[in-house]
């Protein structure tokens, strides 16, 4: 997904230039306070810096949009009835 530079103007709380990433990381990524921070090279987003524990909800979320497309998917096929104690 490519994103314009006015929506990541937009949803984007924070931005710093890439001569101050290289100076000093870890100040880039506490200055978004939580949220992404967009990397900027000549004025224009050259990459996002998201904390982990957002990256790690963003990875559950899809994760869960997939289990969700599944559910849907295998909703309409039969059921079939398992005797689990045949397995034992």
């Amino acid at each position: 997904m490519v994103l314009r530079s006015d929506y990541a103007a937009y949803h984007f709380k924070r931005h710093h230039r890439e001569r101050e990433l290289k100076k000093n990381p870890m100040a880039t990524v506490s200055a978004g306070d939580g949220f992404p921070v967009a990397i900027l090279n000549r004025n224009q987003p050259a990459f996002y810096c998201v904390p982990a524990e957002l990256y790690e909800k963003m990875l559950d979320a899809l994760d869960d949009q997939q289990l969700v497309k599944l559910v849907h998917e295998r909703n309409q096929q039969p059921l079939v009835d398992v005797d689990l104690d045949s397995y034992l």
